[in-house]
């Protein structure tokens, strides 16, 4: 927090660049979900699912005001599926016996909302653009099945980091990465034969990496 409002700060002081600008980004890579513990349970006379770790496929969209040369507010969304899952899916036939059929999908979505200072240490018209940011984040939680979680948003704080190269004077190509820190509260789940809850509710510290291949244009 006191980075961010250092940021902030400097930016304000900053003389403006000889035009303000902006740049709208289009993303799509990859959210390294990696937590232990399931999120999402689909449970009725077919199913016995609950979501799971995993690689998940990420889009996301951010635009960028560049009012000065080097310090910029940016905000934008991510939005990530992950369907894997572990359990069963079973179902009975017309005689009463135990059959297998197709299985239905199952996603866990988290969508990464973000507003963010951000600062390029390079001139605007740099081939190469390094960009640093840090701001509040809203994390969503949604998917197939019930929630295990206590409440559906989070909030926390996002560092970012980036590098694009200029492929024409309004085209950029390059690579962000972003980690989400918040926090998440859970529910019991699965109770264990001695009456144990494998899963036991409180309160779960998170970090999720996302990292996002980036076209920029600059408006």
């Amino acid at each position: 927090m006191r980075l961010l409002l250092g940021l902030l700060a400097i930016s304000a002081l900053t003389p403006l660049a000889a035009a303000a600008q902006w740049t709208v980004t289009v993303q799509a890579g990859m959210h390294s979900d990696r937590l232990a513990r399931p999120q999402r349970i689909l449970e009725d006379d077919f199913n016995s699912k609950y979501s799971a770790r995993g690689e998940a496929p990420a889009i996301g969209l951010r635009a960028v005001h560049w009012n000065r040369a080097h310090f910029g507010i940016d905000a934008g969304i991510t939005v990530s599926q992950n369907r894997s899952w572990a359990g069963s899916f079973r179902t009975i036939d017309a005689n009463g016996s135990p059959s297998t059929r197709p299985t239905t999908s199952f996603v866990k979505r988290t969508v990464f909302t973000s507003v963010a200072a951000v600062w390029r240490p390079t001139a605007p018209g740099s081939r190469l653009q390094l960009q640093l940011g840090l701001g509040p984040t809203a994390v969503l939680h949604d998917g197939t099945g019930e929630s295990l979680h206590s409440r559906q948003v989070d909030f926390g704080v996002v560092g970012s980091a980036g590098a694009h190269i200029a492929l024409s004077p309004r085209l950029r190509l390059g690579i962000d990465v972003y980690n989400y820190r918040f926090s998440s509260e859970f529910r019991d789940w699965w109770r264990d034969a001695d009456g144990t809850y494998r899963f036991p509710a409180g309160s779960t510290a998170r970090s999720e990496w996302v990292f996002m291949p980036a076209l920029r244009i600059k408006l």
